[in-house]
């Protein structure tokens, strides 16, 4: 039995986990990869990763589970909903908040989650003030400011409004996470748990190593840095409904879905059999004859079965037989009803075809193509607005730059190296520079090749940037037309659209 093998991107989405990560674990367990994403990964690494890794896969299909975390941790914390709630909001995809009502009375154990009969009327101090709509926030207002949580910590009191801006920081994929998953319980729970660890962190006087810890120093400059680029770039951006309407008109070509045919087929063993199927088709093509086309091809052709052949592009292929130029021009070059003589195709079938009906070109509607098309603007707003910037600032501190002073003194070999090392260390930026250096200084198509594809799928597997990922595979496969990179690049523009069923499972 042949040994089970999938690529490391493959592997990647899998276990929900980054390349980098991947390729770190293994070599700490001897097993050296190249950094590429078609690398094989056999099944003695497989069998090591998926134990390694089962967490954050299983994290990737359901979330973290936190609630019998937090029965045990929150001892001084009241959530005001109920498990029953909580069940119907998963089904019904909306989240029912209860709010307790404090009772003078004290506060009896709770009963096990089974032991509470949903249609029970004697639920004292509980009553429902509404719904949280994660997706819609305006229909929040009558509730939000409604207390779900009461804590004798101020830092742990939460309102709907509190867990709404919550909502709101997420990323837009996370928040579709919980959006179709637990909702806002089970944001509420993730909340807490970060909120509890924080708490508890300040008071074992873990805030004295922030001054010090240059990971932590670091990470505040970078958010330092993310909030004046948002500032001095991203928010001046603005992109126009005619903009993206002006700019679709422009580059109509390029989301356009081509026109294709469909053929009928005949394939014989030999010249003399096939030219007396043709002159037998041909007589009943010219009456029209269905019927005793059918008879024609039943009595002679050596696929019966397989004489239909549709989506025809006039691209060189014919599909489902062969890369064919000649034979795909004889099917664009004549008109639809064409019966092709008998000629010998690329592959060695001797054959002859009519054309049958054509699908005339037609183009994506602008509405289907608008985020694409903003998402460029947008982008090349951003850089012609950081460039000015920072031309800004050059003037205004009088600096000046003498690039005849730098050279080029590394190899091809060496900045593959930079590139990977700068991508490990999550520097994706400084690894992005590296390619281009790569692409400008070797374009020998080979180098430069490789560097093309790494960047794009940088840009989609680490930065998640699907549009520029998307932009960036679809000019390497038209700079590139070929090469041993091409299927996985088409690999990655089918999987960034969504266009594919899924990954295998580990069997």
């Amino acid at each position: 039995m042949a040994e089970r093998t999938m690529r490391l991107s493959q592997v990647a989405r899998k276990l929900n986990i980054g390349k980098n990560t991947i390729l770190d674990f293994l070599a700490a367990k001897g097993h050296q990869i190249e950094n590429n994403p078609n690398s094989k990964i056999d099944e003695e690494q497989l069998n090591l990763l998926s134990k390694e890794f089962a967490g954050s896969a299983h994290d990737k299909r359901g979330g973290v589970g936190s609630h019998h975390w937090l029965k045990n941790t929150m001892k001084n914390v009241v959530i005001n909903s109920t498990t029953e709630a909580r069940e119907k909001a998963v089904e019904d995809e909306e989240e029912e908040i209860f709010i307790k009502n404090m009772p003078a009375q004290k506060q009896e154990s709770p009963k096990p989650a089974d032991a509470i009969k949903p249609e029970s009327p004697k639920l004292p101090g509980i009553k429902v003030v509404g719904k949280i709509d994660l997706d819609k926030k305006h229909k929040n207002i009558p509730i939000e400011n409604e207390i779900l949580v009461s804590a004798n910590n101020a830092e742990l009191k939460y309102t709907v409004t509190d867990l709404l801006n919550s909502f709101t920081k997420l990323s837009p994929q996370e928040q579709i996470f919980y959006i179709k998953g637990g909702g806002a319980p089970q944001l509420l729970d993730q909340d807490l748990i970060q909120k509890l660890l924080f708490i508890e962190a300040k008071a074992e006087g873990y805030e004295r190593y922030f001054g010090t810890n240059e990971d932590y120093l670091q990470l505040k400059r970078n958010t330092i840095l993310r909030r004046a680029f948002e500032h001095l770039v991203l928010d001046t951006i603005e992109v126009t409904d005619e903009e993206i309407a002006a700019r679709y008109e422009q580059t109509i070509e390029s989301y356009q879905n081509p026109a294709q045919r469909s053929i009928q087929v005949l394939f014989f063993e030999d010249m003399k059999t096939a030219n007396k199927a043709w002159r037998a088709f041909a007589k009943a093509h010219k009456k029209n004859n269905e019927k005793n086309m059918s008879k024609v091809i039943s009595k002679y052709s050596l696929r019966p079965q397989k004489s239909l052949y549709a989506n025809q592009y006039d691209n060189g292929i014919v599909t489902g037989i062969a890369s064919d130029p000649d034979f795909s021009r004889r099917i664009w070059d004549n008109p639809v009803g064409y019966l092709s003589p008998v000629f010998t195709a690329n592959n060695g079938d001797i054959v002859f075809f009519r054309t049958l009906t054509e699908d005339a070109k037609t183009y994506k509607p602008l509405t289907e193509v608008q985020p694409r098309i903003y998402g460029m603007i947008k982008q090349e707003k951003e850089k012609s607005r950081q460039d000015t910037v920072t031309e800004e600032l050059f003037v205004e501190y009088d600096m000046k730059k003498y690039p005849e002073r730098i050279q080029m003194n590394l190899t091809a070999e060496e900045l593959f190296t930079h590139a990977d090392n700068a991508a490990r260390n999550r520097n994706y930026q400084d690894s992005i520079i590296f390619y281009d250096q790569i692409v400008r200084n070797f374009p020998n198509g080979v180098d430069d090749y490789k560097a093309s594809f790494m960047k794009a799928f940088l840009v989609a597997e680490e930065m998640k940037n699907k549009d520029l990922a998307l932009q960036l595979f679809r000019s390497f496969l038209e700079k590139y037309p070929t090469g041993d990179l091409h299927e996985s690049a088409q690999f990655m523009i089918d999987s960034l659209e969504g266009n594919l069923d899924g990954f295998e499972d580990f069997e």
